[in-house]
């Protein structure tokens, strides 16, 4: 293989300070036969003490993650879910390491995972206050196939530093067993379960199920590797020729990496101008009303009957007064047993439109890159992150019985981090995006404006969808974005092309 093409091509994406001779002398030291020999004892040594104490572990992995709560929509129906767990028996696992160049790759083949929640279905952004089922399911995955990457360094000794963990779930053997509490209400809604439901919340756990196993397997692999290494004895000249190498490789692929995303930047930019248009959020939800004896000194055989017919049936007052609602909810806050005739269950909806997501092209990488050689192929990991990522929609509205403000919406987040693997394909001269996962989401701050005291009660409801959406749609629609339009650029354009800068003028 021709590892001057590989810095070069470091050199020209990134614009280098390496000089060509310094070059020279890293191909030299990656070319070394005493640096070679040593690693692949190391390799060896390492796969032996790993597999040995996978077998001889006296106190299996055995652990539970909690996820996050889920919200989202599918065939007309709003999924809400809450407590779930998620159950990890790593017992019979199949774990296999390959050490090569520093990079640790470890092969997962998980036995026992499960995932239980409870969960809620209703169609109340569509104004169905009837349709419902309440219950509780189970998914377990078997033959679930996981591939984690972690690097080798060394300083006083070696030491083990974990990257990242992708999931294939194409393969495994997924089971969903659901329990409806409730008798189930809504021809549309019983259809949904027995249809869509299942496949719909497998949908939504993987990324969760991937990161919450990240999170439990990288600290007990991580911890017994580094014990495993610091168990290793390699002589001076081994440890000082592999800290050069190691960290000269590390500054390179770093270089590498920055110019990709670099070039995925641009390519947001010109296709999206660095905004993605987002989809709108319709959500519905229910209020209950009071309605009063006492409302502007009628008897009830008078305003107060008109109204209640208003709220009990499927017209929508559109031009009812404010004070109006404001009374009623001022009654019911002060419990005025005389004031209230009758409370009554109303369906209100919410609507934000024009929205999108900015900052897309905000990308930038974290940590250190890590360089993984097979054959004529090289492969780069790294963590990045969108720096400015944000929502914005233009216009939203907040309704019950016709009543309500206007408003928009915006979000602020910390930035949101990403998983990204590439390699370079020298034989065929081509670069190709393998794997992109959002791993990490911050905090997020959503900002209303618009909203009167007539209707504040709505707020955490509002921040509610608007985090949902950005977890389960929003996030979804950029990775995919970001993931389509970079690999169908790379699959059109050769390693030339990018290095002439022909990629982006197609």
């Amino acid at each position: 293989m021709n590892f001057y093409v590989l810095f070069n091509f470091i050199y020209v994406i990134h614009l280098s300070s390496v000089s060509s001779s310094s070059l020279q002398r890293i191909v030299a030291k990656f070319e070394s036969e005493i640096l070679s020999s040593e690693l692949l004892v190391l390799a060896s040594e390492l796969d032996d003490r790993f597999n040995a104490e996978l077998n001889n572990m006296q106190e299996p992995l055995m652990s539970t993650y909690d996820l996050d709560d889920l919200y989202f929509h599918a065939n007309n129906c709003t999924v809400t879910t809450w407590n779930g767990k998620m159950y990890y028996d790593g017992r019979g696992k199949k774990t296999h390491t390959d050490l090569h160049r520093g990079i640790v790759m470890l092969h997962i083949k998980s036995n026992t995972l499960a995932v239980e929640a409870s969960f809620k279905v209703n169609r109340l952004a569509v104004g169905d206050i009837t349709s419902l089922a309440i219950g509780k399911t189970r998914t377990t995955y078997k033959d679930l196939k996981c591939d984690g990457m972690a690097a080798l360094y060394a300083k006083t000794r070696l030491s083990i530093e974990w990257i990242h963990l992708f999931c294939d779930f194409t393969e495994a053997q997924i089971k969903t067993e659901v329990e409806i509490d409730n008798i189930l209400r809504g021809k549309e809604v019983e259809q949904f379960m027995n249809k869509n439901f299942t496949r719909s919340l497998e949908e939504k756990f993987e990324r969760d199920v991937t990161t919450g196993l990240e999170r439990l397997v990288s600290p007990w692999l991580e911890s017994r590797l580094d014990t495993i290494a610091s168990q290793i004895n390699i002589t001076s000249a081994t440890n000082q020729a592999y800290q050069l190498a190691a960290q000269q490789e590390a500054l390179e692929a770093n270089d590498v990496l920055d110019g990709i995303l670099a070039f995925a930047s641009s390519l947001i930019k010109e296709n999206y101008n660095d905004s993605i248009r987002i989809p709108d959020i319709r959500e519905g939800f229910e209020k209950n009303l009071s309605v009063l004896r006492l409302l502007m000194g009628l008897p009830c055989s008078g305003l107060c009957r008109w109204l209640f017919s208003v709220l009990t049936s499927d017209y929508v007052l559109s031009s009812a007064p404010h004070h109006l609602l404001a009374a009623i909810d001022s009654a019911v806050s002060n419990k005025t047993e005389e004031s209230v005739l009758y409370v009554v269950k109303v369906g209100a909806q919410f609507l934000a439109t024009e929205g999108k997501a900015y900052g897309v092209s905000s990308i930038e990488r974290v940590g250190t890159a890590r360089l993984n050689r097979n054959g004529t192929k090289v492969y780069f990991s790294s963590a990045f992150r969108f720096k400015e990522l944000f929502v914005m929609y233009n216009r939203y509205r907040a309704e019950v019985i016709g009543i309500g403000p206007t408003g928009t919406i915006s979000t602020s987040l910390a930035p949101v981090t990403a998983r990204v693997m590439v390699h370079v394909d020298f034989q065929e001269r081509k670069v190709y995006l393998d794997r992109l996962r959002i791993a990490e989401l911050g905090r997020i701050e959503v900002r209303i404006t618009g909203l009167g005291r007539v209707l504040n009660f709505v707020v955490s409801r509002i921040v509610t969808w608007v985090v949902a959406a950005f977890k389960n749609q929003i996030l979804n629609l950029v990775e995919d974005r970001v993931r389509r339009y970079t690999r169908a650029t790379l699959e059109r354009s050769s390693l030339d092309d990018i290095l002439a800068g022909r990629a982006l003028k197609r």
